[in-house]
């Protein structure tokens, strides 16, 4: 009997032994993780607190790739068209690039059929800004102000067709009030010159606007998430004070379509891993983010739903995009 056992383990054993190295056998070179913005945005920031982890936990260098274009089209297609082997990965704003692929007529490829999800990383909310010298102190009052001068009141978006652009025409839709998009080449700059007093206000993931209304630079109005905010608690969400639907940033993984199943698991554990450590959660909180983890089917179900809802939003709009 006791015999019968031992022979039964070092089966069992050899068998998870087997398996492991299966496993383990990816990645057995350097991996690659593009972001289609350039450095120092938000899904450049979580592409580098993943990669550092990553290449602690594996042994194999795990590196970011900034290439940047086409508001984020060249490098998600480089992605799209790279080989299905788990060696190159896209670490994106998962509603910007759906929202200008939904506004997109002509793409060079299809999101949801391309590329595949891996993993969500975090959820920067959407916040809504204004320069302190403003006179408004709630969204009630950004309302009155713009009711009060129609068109006057000016908008700085990080381009036509981001979720930032989009959340603005929500909110006129919500309180029939009009005012005038200032289009910049990015989130940063857009809000550089909020901080500078050279726009009103403006919607911008917390990444981007924590630092500012840290230091006393910009005043929130409103955080654009389901719950009050960790790092913000006393702020108001836009859902308290004037209805509206949570919006901000997804910064999620993808891979091509085909990348092996047993890939996919592999970086969707090592994710859920690197969420669940304190250090992890620490540096999110610092850009005003939270960690948010999904399985692929989670993301992939939340990408066409993000997308049918975005793409509703510019065809009533009517925003056409070049």
């Amino acid at each position: 009997m006791h015999h019968a056992f031992g022979h039964g383990s070092v089966m069992l054993l050899s068998w998870l032994m087997a398996a492991g190295v299966a496993a383990q056998s990816y990645p057995v070179k350097t991996v690659r993780m593009i972001v289609p913005q350039a450095a120092g945005g938000g899904s450049d920031t979580v592409a580098r607190l993943l990669a550092a982890e990553l290449t602690k936990a594996w042994g194999q260098q795990v590196i970011v790739d900034n290439r940047v274009g086409a508001g984020g089209i060249i490098g998600s297609e480089l992605v799209a068209r790279a080989a299905a082997d788990g060696y190159t990965l896209l670490v994106n704003e998962v509603g910007g690039m759906l929202i200008r692929l939904s506004a997109h007529a002509k793409l060079p490829f299809d999101a949801l059929k391309d590329l595949t999800a891996v993993g969500m990383v975090a959820y920067g909310a959407n916040a809504v800004v204004t320069h302190p010298s403003i006179p408004v102190r709630s969204m009630k009052e950004l309302f009155a102000l713009a009711k009060a001068r129609p068109g006057q009141l000016n908008f700085a978006v990080p381009g036509m067709g981001s979720v930032a652009h989009l959340a603005g025409v929500e909110l006129e839709q919500l309180a029939g009030v009009h005012w005038t998009y200032i289009p910049y080449k990015g989130g940063a700059p857009a809000i550089v010159d909020v901080v500078a007093g050279q726009a009103d206000f403006g919607v911008n993931g917390m990444f981007s606007v924590f630092p500012h209304w840290k230091s006393g630079r910009l005043r929130i109005l409103a955080v654009a998430s389901r719950e009050r905010h960790p790092s913000a608690p006393d702020l108001p969400t836009l859902a308290e004070t004037i209805g509206g639907n949570p919006s901000g940033s997804w910064q999620g993984v993808l891979a091509p379509a085909g990348v092996p199943r047993d890939t996919l698991a592999r970086w969707n554990s090592e994710i859920a891993r690197i969420n669940a450590t304190p250090a992890m959660r620490d540096k999110l909180a610092a850009f005003g983010a939270v960690a948010e983890s999904m399985t692929p089917e989670q993301m992939q179900q939340f990408m066409a739903t993000e997308r049918t809802r975005w793409a509703r939003l510019v065809r009533e709009a009517r925003i056409k995009l070049d």
